[in-house]
């Protein structure tokens, strides 16, 4: 997701050096709630697989496999409980497979359901952005309400 003044990569070659302007919705909203950004992490090459320009996530607790789907970076660290939750992007899958994959909890909202401007676009129809917890209840905690469009 685009965040001013950061680098954000979308994990392609040809993003590079790009560094948006503006902040995507979520971050805005996160924001505007008192949240912190603490890290901006790895995806798969325009969200097609797991491999990005920089190397490939593993997952924490089987290292020779890949921690699953192009949005998978914020799983395993979760999963370690370096931070309390992260914001995962899904089209076919990569909210859903990372988290059974490092068993952490995704929500994977309703199409439309949270607000995407500034997120990286695969398909425009099917993409959607939702909270990934270490538990169930971290994905009731208010996220979600936060991120409403």
């Amino acid at each position: 997701m685009d965040t001013a003044g950061i680098p954000t990569t979308y994990g392609a070659e040809p993003f590079k050096n790009h560094v948006p302007a503006a902040d995507a919705a979520v971050v805005q909203r996160l924001h505007e709630a008192g949240a912190v950004l603490v890290a901006k992490l790895s995806m798969g090459a325009l969200a097609l697989n797991d491999i990005w320009f920089g190397g490939q996530t593993m997952n924490p607790w089987l290292l020779e496999e890949g921690s699953s789907a192009p949005a998978q970076a914020p799983a395993p660290p979760l999963q370690l409980d370096w931070w309390v939750f992260a914001i995962g992007s899904e089209t076919l899958g990569s909210i859903v497979s990372p988290s059974m994959r490092c068993g952490i909890t995704g929500l994977r909202p309703t199409y439309g359901r949270v607000a995407r401007r500034g997120a990286m676009t695969l398909c425009w129809s099917l993409d959607k952005l939702g909270p990934m917890t270490r538990g169930c209840r971290g994905c009731d905690a208010g996220a979600p309400r936060n991120l409403r469009t």
